[in-house]
């Protein structure tokens, strides 16, 4: 990549992935890799890059100088020093390898401060001042003149090469297995790290959260229940009536999730409540239609479910010849009354030949197993 960038080619990564040493064609170590893993950690955590990824050597070196923008509000500070000082600038203020950064991952803190390397550095670089040596004299040929050029001869310059003649140089195949191998190390580096963030964050951030027992508010009032949920750290909604009748009105008969279940903080609830049903009776329905019946079940709040059609001798098409629940007997608001139809006499007619002088007609009549024997007149009328 450093190679491609030095060329003005587009990287095979995106630029921001690469470090300092990187961009300016410089050896790479351990620390690097740190610092292409500090990267994916800030991409995955902010949703964008830490740095414009930009195909140009002094713009990427500029911002690798510059702090990235704080990460989101909610992140845990420990991960953010961290990934802060895997960013540097300076590689000797970064974590030397990914395992140093593991292993602050793991201890949750910086185990090496920034400021702290800076200090060190900074004592090396200005130790206590010693007392000045004596004046050395000027040399003698200090004071002689410039040399001069030999008479009759002038000084002769290399002509320059233009610009435009100078071809950029190939890659030989040890750089071209080189940069193949260094991309498919990147490539085992943002596993490991996805692998890292992972364990670190997601583990250790999100099980901080509190987990509470649900505590058996069964048979209590709602509103104590209510009450008790709440000062656990948990939020309650009603979930509806119940019908028991071994249970008072408004006191819990069920939960959801059920009591002595462990959950996080915040979590939702649900309580029920005990009702006890109205006591009614089934209205008779046997005669009726279904239009003329639903007066009778609507003041009820009953429903009408049709089971069988059945032909009757009795009873006219449409009409309802039994019911289940009986006329009289206790049902509750809400129930289902089970009926059946009648499908009218057992009599149809056929057509069996039509031509345009003459049509004949057959007569179908029907008497079920179970009935008495039955009288049929046939009316006929000349039209």
């Amino acid at each position: 990549n450093a190679w491609l960038l030095h060329k003005n080619q587009k990287s095979i990564i995106p630029a921001a992935y690469l470090s300092p040493e990187q961009i300016r064609g410089e050896d790479i170590a351990k620390y690097t890799d740190a610092r292409a893993l500090a990267v994916l950690f800030y991409q995955l955590l902010a949703g964008r890059a830490p740095y414009p990824s930009v195909n140009n050597l002094q713009m990427l070196l500029r911002n690798s100088r510059q702090a990235p923008e704080p990460l989101p509000r909610g992140t845990p500070a420990y991960l953010e020093e961290i990934i802060t000082k895997a960013l540097q600038h300076n590689p000797a203020y970064r974590h030397q390898s990914v395992r140093e950064f593991s292993g602050d991952l793991r201890a949750q803190k910086v185990s090496m401060p920034v400021t702290e390397l800076r200090q060190r550095e900074a004592d090396k670089k200005n130790p206590l001042p010693s007392p000045p040596p004596n004046s050395a004299k000027p040399r003698e040929y200090a004071k002689m003149p410039p040399k001069q050029p030999l008479a009759g001869k002038q000084e002769r310059k290399m002509p320059l090469p233009e610009e435009e003649n100078i071809k950029p140089r190939k890659p030989s195949p040890s750089q071209e297995l080189l940069r193949q191998v260094s991309f498919y190390a990147l490539l085992g580096i943002f596993a490991a790290g996805l692998a890292l963030f992972i364990n670190a964050v997601f583990f250790n951030y999100f099980n901080s959260v509190p987990r509470i027992e649900i505590p058996d508010v069964l048979n209590l009032p709602v509103e104590e229940a209510n009450i008790l949920l709440k000062e656990q750290g948990l939020r309650v909604k009603f979930g509806g009536y119940i019908n028991n009748t071994s249970v008072t009105p408004n006191y819990v008969v069920a939960v959801t999730p059920e009591a002595g279940r462990v959950v996080k903080k915040d979590r939702i609830v649900k309580i029920y409540a005990s009702q006890q049903s109205e006591e009614l009776s089934a209205p008779n329905l046997v005669g009726y239609t279904l239009q003329t019946a639903a007066p009778f079940v609507a003041d009820r709040s009953l429903t009408i479910n049709i089971t069988e059609r059945l032909f009757s001798n009795k009873y006219p098409l449409n009409q309802i010849i039994e019911q289940q629940p009986g006329a009289g007997e206790k049902v509750g608001r809400g129930d289902r009354i089970n009926v059946i139809i009648s499908d009218g006499y057992p009599v149809w007619l056929d057509i069996k030949e039509r031509t345009p002088e003459h049509l004949t007609v057959i007569l179908n009549i029907q008497n079920e197993p179970d009935w008495e024997p039955q009288n049929v007149v046939v009316y006929l009328q000349e039209r």
